[in-house]
């Protein structure tokens, strides 16, 4: 008592957090602070103080110690950038969406994965951006079932620049309070090399088969038809053509 606010804070520093609140309260304002008071967080605020005529004659304050409060929110703040580290420093991609198809987040592997530039533009693109077919999140709901995780299940995605991103996954669904899937979170590991390379060594393998086959042919005794209609049947079965049949036309051999 019988100090002024200048004296208890020694400043008049108009900027100070406590002055500047109680000004704003004589101004006719409401006013509020949050100062550091040794280790402790106060939380105030200040109100006009006025007469029976609405005039403000003074200001009337209360300031409440939310230390704790702080310090909590400090600490889920530290707790979120180091899950956002880890997240983003994962080596396999990790997505989650809702069953509608809003892309809800998705780490830094997945953004590259997939071919986008950055979080924002993955988000803005959405999962169709990404689905290969029609129906696919069906697909996936459909796959799990009534289970809430499926794992090592292959997905087919079209990166940003349209060529096609294969992934194996384990994809779990995240229940709301309701008990229904809010939302399906996936972890996907790129494996469109080594699917390429499957596909290289099963075509390399048609081919072989086909060459052994040719070879066959020629060393059966047969006429001449019969040796064209044995290397067409070969060829086919080892030149991806299509469904139609291979026929020889003049200069070579051609799909009908």
């Amino acid at each position: 008592p019988g100090h002024t606010l200048y004296e208890l804070f020694d400043t008049k520093d108009p900027g100070h957090p406590v002055i500047a609140a109680h000004l704003r309260a004589l101004r006719g304002e409401s006013g509020t602070y949050e100062r550091m008071a040794g280790e402790m967080v106060l939380e105030g605020a200040v109100e006009p103080l006025r007469d029976s005529q609405g005039r403000v004659i003074g200001c009337v304050g209360v300031a409440v110690d939310v230390t704790a409060r702080e310090q909590a929110a400090k600490a889920l703040r530290e707790s979120e950038a180091r899950y956002r580290g880890l997240f983003d420093n994962l080596p396999v991609g990790v997505v989650s969406a809702t069953p509608d198809g809003t892309l809800l987040d998705a780490n830094q592997a997945f953004i590259e994965m997939a071919g986008y530039p950055d979080r924002d533009t993955l988000l803005a693109a959405g999962a169709e951006a990404l689905d290969t077919e029609a129906n696919q999140a069906q697909k996936l709901i459909d796959a799990l079932g009534d289970s809430d995780s499926v794992h090592d299940y292959p997905v087919t995605l079209r990166r940003r620049d349209g060529t096609l991103l294969y992934a194996e996954s384990n994809i779990r669904a995240v229940q709301g309070p309701d008990g229904q899937p809010q939302s399906y979170e996936g972890v996907m590991a790129d494996v469109t090399e080594s699917h390429k390379a499957e596909a290289a060594e099963r075509e390399q393998g048609g081919l072989d088969d086909g060459m052994r086959d040719t070879a066959a042919v020629l060393n059966r005794p047969s006429d001449l038809d019969e040796v064209l209609d044995g290397i067409l049947e070969s060829v086919g079965k080892a030149v991806p053509h299509g469904r139609e049949p291979v026929r020889l036309v003049s200069g070579g051999v051609s799909g009908e």
